[in-house]
Parts: structure tokens; C-alpha cells; sequence
């Protein structure tokens, strides 16, 4: 057993607009020749709590996101190749989203993929509704799928927190007491990230459910659909969790429209997204929201399709990642930037932006602002303007001139906005 320290001084940090990554390789040497070698890639970050509130790299932030369900091409089902990955990965860059959940863990290019291009990860064990009996092979079988998803993860910037049950009766006091357990055998791998539960009951008795055993409450909304045919108590809900759990961030893990178990189509699914996010905006203890889901997704208890087209038609986009109407509206929601207003003169648009402090809540740094003729040729731009740094509620105006296109990008060349001058 052998420890040593390096000094860090003077890195840049690791943030979803700056993904700073470091190579570290660590070498053993027997009289002078290396006989063994280890190699891997990191980064470093601060992401913590103060009361209801997340910080990253001490500053307080509001994320948003989204869940992309893998496996979902009919035609490539759990063998889709990297083009595959790269493509939904980067539509979740295009929707805004900051930060995912998976159900389960992940090939280790999509990992890397978000270390590299600057997406937080929440990584789960596939651990879903409670067993009749918590034997010792489950129990077992858990500890298994949380040593090698951490072993082989560990170093991931990306990754901020480890995820150990979706939708296991909360309310149970069986539940939380195995979570608890659980828990502490994750501490004993990986002290330095939060550790969470997602629940489907916390609304039933707040002060009650299991999501309190870990380090930020994640609730899966569905008020209007699952849970209540009704939207309105949405508010009454939030204030009544954020109530009996004062001191703790509040994620909401999932919400959105599940078709055709609930008719309406992608009018309603607009409808019922535009609902709950006014409710999470105007609550500052929601610190992040997560749309569920990035894709209609193949699964054996879908209502829709046969076959291995078997679905739940749950996305703003389908199974091959064709957008929806309701991708646009999910990107403008996401967007850490609101256009308030545009002129127009003979030569030039004036633009006046703000930065949003609601949800999503960060400072914007090194986004830019180019013009184009056509709309899918923003790297052939007429004029790019770099947009000022801003912090929440700062606003800016940008004066370019005339053009068909302007196109917001936030670092990395991923497309924010898009707005069309004719």
C-alpha cells in the first residue's frame, strides 16, 4: 500500500462551459524499470450545498436538465456504436441541459464524452422497485454494481453524484433504512460526492420519505398525469416538501408526458412542461429540474408500438433522435440566456440580452454571438461577437450587423439560440 501527494496549484477548474481535464499517470519502477503502469484522465471541482442551495466552484447555480434513455434505436438497440452516443449527447448539449441522470451505468465513452464536452452526470445503479425480500444475494448483488461502477469511475470530473434507487416505495420504512445502509457503504468508496435517492412518493408525506437519507431530495413529478389528473397543487406540493426539509437542495428527477397512455400529444406534452417549470421558477429551493425524457424510448412495458418498435412515446424526440415542436420550446426554457429585446436599423441589430436568474441560474463566460446567411452555417459566420461575461440578472446589449441568422454559442461551439432576421 503506497500513498503520495501531488501538488495541484494554479489547475483550472472542471464546469460544464469549461471542461479543464488533466492526464495523471502514476508509474512503478524495480531498480530503475518501470514494471507497471497506471493512466487516467481527471479534472477537479468544488460542487457542494448551503442549505437549499447548490454551488459549483462557489457559485451558487441552478441546473437544468435532461435524461436520455440509451438503447432506444430500434435498429441498434444496447450495440449502438460511438456515432450513435455522440449524436444524443450532443443533442442534450443542444437542448441546454447541464447535468443528466442515468438509470444505470454507462459505456465508458459516455463518460468520457461528458468529461470532455462538459455534461454533470448523475450515475445510478439499475436498482428499481423494492424486491419482495432484501435477500443477501440482492444485497449483494447491489454492493457488486456499486464497486465496479465507482472503481472504474471514480476519476470522472463529470460525475457529481452516485445515484442508489429510483422508485422504491419511499414511504417504507424498510426502504430507507436499507438506503441508509447503502449509503454508507458508498461513503466508505467515495467520500467526496453526494450520494441520492429518487422517489415517486415524496409529495405522499414529505417529512416521511427516503430521499431524506440522501444528500439532496430528487422527486419524480407527475402531477397531471401518474400521480393526479391535476396541475394546480404543483405549487403547494414544492412548498410543502421545501416545508418539511428545509436544509436540503430539491431536484425535481423527472417530469413530463408520457403518451399514449395519456392522450394530447406533443401539444399537451408543450403544455404540461411549460405548467411545471413556471412552478419551479419561482421556487428558489428547486435547484435543478431534469425533463424526462430526451427520446421516446424502447422498454417491454410500453403502451405504444410493437415488437422492438415497443415504446413509451415520452420524448422531444423519437427513438432515432428526431426533434419534436417540443425540443425548440425545452431549448429556450433551458437557456441561461433571455433575449429581451431586438431592433432593427438599416445596417444593424441590436440585441439585449440578460442572463437568467431563475432556473437555470450561472454566469455566463466566453458565450459568443455570430451571423450568417444560412441557418446551418454558422462556421462560414459574417461577424462573431464575444459576448461579455455576465452573472445572473446582468444584462448587455450587442450590436452586429444586418443579417439573415444569428446564432448564440456557449463555449464548445454548442448552439443556445437561434434567431432568424428577414
Amino acid at each position: 500500500f503506497y500513498t503520495a501527494s501531488i501538488d495541484v496549484s494554479g489547475i483550472n477548474l472542471w464546469h460544464f462551459d469549461a471542461p479543464n481535464l488533466y492526464n495523471i499517470e502514476f508509474g512503478m519502477y524495480v531498480n530503475g524499470v518501470q514494471t507497471d503502469n497506471y493512466y487516467s484522465i481527471t479534472g477537479f471541482k468544488e460542487f457542494i450545498s448551503k442549505g437549499s442551495e447548490f454551488y459549483l466552484n462557489g457559485e451558487q447555480v441552478r441546473l437544468p436538465g435532461i435524461e436520455w434513455m440509451p438503447g432506444s434505436n430500434p435498429e441498434k438497440g444496447f450495440a449502438e456504436d460511438y456515432n450513435e452516443i455522440e449524436k444524443m449527447l450532443g443533442l442534450i448539449k443542444e437542448s441546454n441541459a447541464v447535468f443528466v441522470r442515468f438509470h444505470w451505468q454507462q459505456d465508458e465513452k459516455v463518460i468520457d464524452w461528458c468529461n470532455r464536452n462538459g455534461i454533470l452526470v448523475q450515475e445510478e445503479i439499475p436498482h428499481w422497485q423494492l424486491p419482495n425480500e432484501l435477500t443477501d444475494s440482492v444485497k449483494l448483488s447491489i454492493k457488486t454494481h456499486i464497486d465496479e461502477m465507482i472503481r472504474r469511475d471514480y476519476n470522472a470530473p463529470s460525475i457529481f453524484s452516485w445515484g442508489i434507487g429510483n422508485e422504491l416505495n419511499g414511504q417504507a420504512d424498510i426502504v430507507k433504512s436499507f438506503l441508509l445502509e447503502t449509503k454508507n457503504y458508498v461513503q466508505l468508496l467515495d467520500s467526496t460526492r453526494f450520494i441520492s435517492y429518487t422517489s415517486n412518493t415524496l409529495h405522499e408525506n414529505p417529512a416521511k420519505d427516503a430521499t431524506q437519507v440522501g444528500d439532496f431530495l430528487m422527486w419524480n413529478d407527475y402531477q397531471g398525469t401518474w400521480h393526479s389528473q391535476h396541475t394546480d397543487s404543483i405549487g403547494i406540493l414544492l412548498d410543502q416538501i421545501h416545508e418539511a426539509n428545509p436544509n436540503k437542495p430539491l431536484v425535481i428527477a423527472e417530469f413530463g408526458l408520457c403518451e399514449p397512455q395519456f392522450k394530447g400529444g406533443d401539444e399537451r406534452r408543450i403544455r404540461d412542461m411549460n405548467t411545471h417549470i413556471d412552478y419551479y421558477l419561482s421556487r428558489e429551493f428547486v435547484a435543478g429540474a431534469i425533463y424526462f425524457s430526451l427520446n421516446d424510448y424502447r422498454t417491454h412495458i410500453g403502451e405504444g408500438g410493437k415488437g422492438k418498435y415497443r415504446q413509451r412515446v415520452h420524448g422531444v424526440t423519437d427513438l432515432l433522435g428526431n426533434t419534436k415542436p417540443s425540443f425548440k420550446i425545452l431549448v429556450n426554457h433551458l437557456s441561461p440566456i433571455e433575449i429581451l429585446k431586438i431592433e432593427e436599423t438599416t445596417n444593424q441589430v441590436i440585441f439585449t440580452l440578460e442572463c437568467k436568474s431563475t432556473l437555470p441560474r450561472y454566469s455566463v463566460k466566453g458565450y459568443s454571438i455570430v451571423s450568417s446567411e444560412t441557418i446551418n452555417d454558422i462556421k462560414n459566420r459574417t461577424e462573431h461577437k464575444r459576448i461579455p461575461d455576465l452573472i445572473p440578472g446582468e444584462k448587455v446589449v450587442i450590436k452586429l450587423k444586418r443579417a439573415n441568422y444569428f446564432t448564440i454559442i456557449r463555449p464548445g461551439d454548442f448552439i443556445v439560440k437561434q434567431i432568424c432576421i428577414k
